[in-house]
């Protein structure tokens, strides 16, 4: 199996709290140790192996909208 790495990335507006920007990409992506780059107006953070999905695979299971994220995250793929 090839090797899975994670990326994640989320600009930061002057109106928005890091706070809650962190918050919900640790609400997704438990295994992502995001950096913040306020100079940039970034946050970026990255995990290697299948289980840093695990989390988002689940919610979307759950939530039922694997149709629509799928064609969400096939725009955001590279390879």
């Amino acid at each position: 199996m090839d090797r899975v790495v994670v990326y994640v990335e989320s600009k930061v507006h002057p109106t928005e709290s890091v706070e809650k920007i962190l918050s919900a990409i640790s609400n997704v992506f438990p295994t992502i140790r995001p950096q913040v780059d306020l100079e940039k107006g970034e946050v970026r953070g990255s995990a290697e192996g299948i289980e840093a999905l695990t989390k988002l695979y689940n919610l979307l299971r759950r939530e039922q909208i694997r149709d629509a994220a799928r064609s969400v995250l096939r725009k955001g793929v590279e390879g």
